[in-house]
Protein backbone atom coordinates (compact mmCIF):
# COMPACT_ATOMS: atom_id res chain seq x y z
CA UNK A 1 0.00 0.00 0.00
CA UNK A 2 2.80 2.42 0.86
CA UNK A 3 4.44 1.72 -2.50
CA UNK A 4 1.18 2.62 -4.25
CA UNK A 5 0.92 5.88 -2.25
CA UNK A 6 4.48 6.80 -3.28
CA UNK A 7 3.59 6.09 -6.91
CA UNK A 8 0.50 8.29 -6.62
CA UNK A 9 2.58 11.13 -5.20
CA UNK A 10 5.11 10.78 -8.00
CA UNK A 11 2.38 10.57 -10.62
CA UNK A 12 3.56 7.15 -11.81
CA UNK A 13 0.74 4.99 -10.42
CA UNK A 14 -1.54 3.18 -12.82
CA UNK A 15 -5.19 3.96 -12.25
CA UNK A 16 -6.97 0.95 -13.56
CA UNK A 17 -10.72 1.07 -14.00
CA UNK A 18 -10.97 -2.56 -12.88
CA UNK A 19 -9.80 -4.01 -9.59
CA UNK A 20 -9.51 -7.73 -8.87
CA UNK A 21 -11.47 -8.34 -5.67
CA UNK A 22 -10.84 -12.08 -5.64
CA UNK A 23 -9.30 -14.69 -7.91
CA UNK A 24 -11.30 -17.70 -9.02
CA UNK A 25 -12.04 -20.09 -11.83
CA UNK A 26 -14.35 -19.47 -14.78
CA UNK A 27 -16.21 -16.38 -15.96
CA UNK A 28 -15.84 -13.21 -13.91
CA UNK A 29 -18.56 -11.51 -11.97
CA UNK A 30 -18.16 -7.81 -12.76
CA UNK A 31 -19.25 -5.55 -9.92
CA UNK A 32 -20.26 -1.96 -10.64
CA UNK A 33 -19.73 0.64 -7.90
CA UNK A 34 -22.52 2.49 -6.07
CA UNK A 35 -22.87 6.27 -6.11
CA UNK A 36 -19.59 7.82 -5.07
CA UNK A 37 -17.48 5.68 -7.38
CA UNK A 38 -15.79 3.45 -4.80
CA UNK A 39 -15.80 -0.33 -4.74
CA UNK A 40 -14.85 -0.98 -1.08
CA UNK A 41 -18.20 -2.62 -0.31
CA UNK A 42 -17.42 -5.52 -2.65
CA UNK A 43 -14.36 -6.68 -0.73
CA UNK A 44 -16.53 -7.50 2.31
CA UNK A 45 -19.23 -8.96 0.08
CA UNK A 46 -16.67 -11.36 -1.42
CA UNK A 47 -16.28 -13.07 1.96
CA UNK A 48 -19.97 -14.03 1.93
CA UNK A 49 -20.61 -15.03 -1.68
CA UNK A 50 -21.13 -18.61 -2.73
CA UNK A 51 -19.52 -18.02 -6.08
CA UNK A 52 -16.16 -19.55 -6.99
CA UNK A 53 -15.44 -17.38 -10.01
CA UNK A 54 -13.21 -14.34 -10.05
CA UNK A 55 -14.68 -11.08 -8.84
CA UNK A 56 -13.69 -7.90 -10.66
CA UNK A 57 -14.94 -4.50 -9.52
CA UNK A 58 -15.08 -1.24 -11.42
CA UNK A 59 -13.89 2.11 -10.16
CA UNK A 60 -15.03 5.39 -11.63
CA UNK A 61 -12.78 6.08 -14.63
CA UNK A 62 -10.57 9.01 -13.66
CA UNK A 63 -10.18 10.10 -17.28
CA UNK A 64 -13.85 11.19 -17.16
CA UNK A 65 -13.49 13.43 -14.08
CA UNK A 66 -13.38 16.74 -15.91
CA UNK A 67 -16.30 16.39 -18.23
CA UNK A 68 -19.99 15.58 -18.13
CA UNK A 69 -20.79 12.08 -19.39
CA UNK A 70 -23.91 10.02 -19.81
CA UNK A 71 -24.56 6.63 -18.28
CA UNK A 72 -24.49 5.19 -21.81
CA UNK A 73 -20.98 6.56 -22.44
CA UNK A 74 -19.74 5.02 -19.22
CA UNK A 75 -21.42 1.71 -20.08
CA UNK A 76 -19.70 1.56 -23.48
CA UNK A 77 -16.35 2.30 -21.85
CA UNK A 78 -16.94 -0.49 -19.32
CA UNK A 79 -17.70 -3.00 -22.06
CA UNK A 80 -14.21 -2.33 -23.43
CA UNK A 81 -12.73 -2.90 -19.97
CA UNK A 82 -14.78 -6.08 -19.50
CA UNK A 83 -13.40 -7.44 -22.79
CA UNK A 84 -9.85 -6.62 -21.64
CA UNK A 85 -10.38 -8.79 -18.56
CA UNK A 86 -12.55 -11.49 -20.17
CA UNK A 87 -12.38 -11.33 -23.99
CA UNK A 88 -15.60 -13.26 -24.64
CA UNK A 89 -18.93 -13.78 -22.92
CA UNK A 90 -21.15 -14.77 -21.49
CA UNK A 91 -20.67 -11.98 -18.98
CA UNK A 92 -22.02 -11.65 -15.45
CA UNK A 93 -22.81 -8.26 -13.93
CA UNK A 94 -23.93 -7.00 -10.55
CA UNK A 95 -24.22 -3.58 -9.02
CA UNK A 96 -25.29 -1.97 -5.78
CA UNK A 97 -27.45 1.17 -5.72
CA UNK A 98 -26.45 3.37 -8.67
CA UNK A 99 -24.17 0.50 -9.71
CA UNK A 100 -27.22 -1.63 -10.42
CA UNK A 101 -28.56 1.00 -12.79
CA UNK A 102 -25.19 1.37 -14.47
CA UNK A 103 -24.82 -2.43 -14.71
CA UNK A 104 -28.28 -2.51 -16.36
CA UNK A 105 -27.04 -0.09 -19.01
CA UNK A 106 -23.84 -2.11 -19.49
CA UNK A 107 -25.99 -5.22 -19.97
CA UNK A 108 -28.24 -3.42 -22.47
CA UNK A 109 -25.30 -2.02 -24.44
CA UNK A 110 -23.54 -5.38 -24.47
CA UNK A 111 -26.67 -7.13 -25.74
CA UNK A 112 -27.15 -4.47 -28.43
CA UNK A 113 -23.58 -5.18 -29.54
CA UNK A 114 -24.26 -8.92 -29.83
CA UNK A 115 -22.66 -9.93 -26.51
CA UNK A 116 -24.26 -12.42 -24.13
CA UNK A 117 -24.88 -11.53 -20.51
CA UNK A 118 -25.85 -14.66 -18.60
CA UNK A 119 -26.25 -13.08 -15.19
CA UNK A 120 -27.42 -9.73 -13.89
CA UNK A 121 -27.94 -8.91 -10.22
CA UNK A 122 -29.15 -5.41 -9.28
CA UNK A 123 -28.81 -4.78 -5.55
CA UNK A 124 -30.98 -2.05 -4.01
CA UNK A 125 -31.26 0.15 -7.06
CA UNK A 126 -34.00 2.32 -8.55
CA UNK A 127 -36.31 0.51 -10.97
CA UNK A 128 -35.22 0.82 -14.59
CA UNK A 129 -38.70 2.05 -15.55
CA UNK A 130 -38.06 5.15 -13.46
CA UNK A 131 -35.18 6.20 -15.69
CA UNK A 132 -35.96 8.31 -18.77
CA UNK A 133 -34.60 7.09 -22.06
Amino acid sequence: MSEHVVQLLRGTASRSVTVRVRDGVGPHLFLVYPAGGTNFCYFRLADHLRFDGPLTAFSYPRELDDRTVTIREIAKLYIEHIRAVQPTGPYRLAGYSFGGNLAFEVRSSAAAGGETVSGFVPLRCAPAGGVRR
